[in-house]
């Protein structure tokens, strides 16, 4: 478990009051220490797996399974930005259940590891959802406190989903064709090389 930190969760929260439609619902999962869910405004629910604490936070439904929760009735005439910063070997699962929420409007402002930004990851998520922006979290904000009260290193993206009525197109259905004057040939007579650098060192490399 990786607590967000308060720089991150200030910049995130900020985030999301900004694409957030006039008088929605904020609703975070995974609420841990409450460092983004303090930051939200009003209204909000924070579901948290962990039994509650001594000094729960007021709006926190503890002890709830969000695989397992439903939003009350009510919300589903209300616009809901979903915040968190998830589990990241669990995150597109956790992202495909809040994409099935009954709400009005749905969109999702979260901490996400960068194998999101992989493209057979992110076909994995729902095609309902669309990817409205993004910005990589500066690497003194990607520090995040352990469970064990450790520190811990990892390059994180900040990422806004939006749900729509019509699905994406997915990446592994895309067909890239070659630039006019360019011919396909085999990688090793190849003078252009395509690719998703995700390291510096795959940038020396080439």
């Amino acid at each position: 478990m990786y607590y967000t930190p308060p720089s991150l969760a200030e910049s995130v929260v900020g985030v999301a009051i900004q694409w957030a439609p006039p008088g929605a619902v904020f609703l975070e999962v995974g609420v841990g220490e409450g460092a983004l869910f303090r930051l939200l405004p009003s209204p909000k629910r924070g579901v948290e797996v962990r039994r509650r604490p001594e000094r729960g936070i007021p709006g926190v439904e503890y002890g709830t399974d969000v695989m397992k929760w439903s939003p009350p009735a009510s919300w589903k005439g209300r616009d809901v930005v979903v915040v968190m910063n998830p589990p990241f070997n669990r995150q597109v699962e956790i992202l495909n259940r809040c994409a099935r929420m009954q709400c009005r409007s749905l969109r999702v402002v979260w901490i996400a590891g960068l194998n999101v930004r992989h493209w057979d990851t992110e076909d994995k998520i729902d095609p309902l959802m669309h990817l409205f922006n993004e910005w990589l979290v500066p690497p003194g904000q990607s520090v995040f406190e352990t469970k064990a009260g450790g520190e811990k290193r990892i390059r994180t993206v900040v990422q806004v989903w939006e749900r729509k009525e019509e699905e994406r197109r997915l990446w592994k259905d895309v067909r890239f064709r070659p630039p006019v004057g360019f011919s396909s040939s085999k990688c090793a007579d190849a003078n252009v090389v395509v690719t998703q650098v995700n390291s510096r060192c795959q940038v020396g490399a080439a």
